[in-house]
């Protein structure tokens, strides 16, 4: 909206006022925030925003899609932001900041029970070995960080993830 007009209390007018924003992003394309106008100012770090038609920039070639990957180079800052200058969409004293979401033992206890009352046996050996297949292909570095991960569901299940790749890893 440009700033001074406000939206008219037409509720059909409001619906309509999305679906101007899609009808234009639509006609430019999923690439549309690389044209020029719509280019932020400062430089973004964005590398799940890749690809498809009308790609205008470096494209972010060989970078992971996944922000905080360990394989990127890709820096995220947490640090808050104050004083900025989006007030209008802020409250008052309000912190524009982004959350950190905390991973505790809470989050392990569904997989766990998975593991522990629903599969038998069998079920545990053939979801190792479907594991184990898809991280044959994966950097040595993140194999350690998955079992490590499964460790916190059941320690037998990171156990059997490292035994299993390192026997069967390819050279």
């Amino acid at each position: 909206m440009v700033p001074g007009i406000a939206m008219t209390p037409d509720p059909m007018l409001q619906a309509r006022m999305f679906a101007y924003a899609d009808a234009a992003r639509y006609r430019l394309g999923v690439n549309y925030t690389q044209l020029p106008p719509n280019r932020a100012i400062c430089p973004v770090f964005a590398p799940f925003e890749r690809d498809g038609y009308g790609t205008i920039t470096r494209n972010y070639g060989g970078e992971p899609n996944y922000v905080r990957s360990t394989l990127g180079t890709g820096q995220v800052n947490n640090k808050a932001v104050y004083n900025s200058p989006i007030t209008e969409r802020i409250e008052s004293n309000a912190i524009l900041a982004q959350n950190e979401i905390q991973v505790d033992d809470e989050d392990y206890i569904q997989p766990r029970e998975l593991w522990t009352r629903v599969f038998d046996n069998k079920e545990r050996r053939l979801w190792i070995s479907n594991v184990q297949e898809t991280l044959e292909a994966v950097h040595p570095q993140l194999r350690a960080a998955v079992a490590a991960m499964f460790s916190n569901v059941d320690a037998r299940i990171g156990q059997a993830l490292s035994a299993e790749v390192k026997s069967s890893a390819r050279i």
